[in-house]
């Protein structure tokens, strides 16, 4: 990732992270992306628009607070 950054963007990978806008750049996708490309026969990759999963774990926008669903449905994640 660090050279990549430093040959698509010439800038090492930190100075790129500090140019980018609030909001600017996704780890995920980034690491998506690398994994795709570079390691793609190391993983199991699914279609998540066709298969019907329950996801493996959920995400919670941290600045939108605790509502009582999202206290409930952590609760019962949390086997409590």
């Amino acid at each position: 990732m660090r050279d990549h950054a430093h040959s698509v963007h010439g800038a090492d990978l930190e100075r790129y992270l500090e140019a980018q806008p609030p909001r600017g750049f996704s780890e995920f996708n980034v690491l998506g992306a690398l994994a795709w490309r570079h390691h793609r026969d190391r993983f199991t990759w699914i279609d998540a628009t066709t298969a019907a999963l329950d996801p493996p774990c959920r995400w919670y926008w941290s600045w939108g607070g605790l509502d009582g669903a999202t206290r409930a449905e952590i609760a019962e994640i949390l086997g409590g």
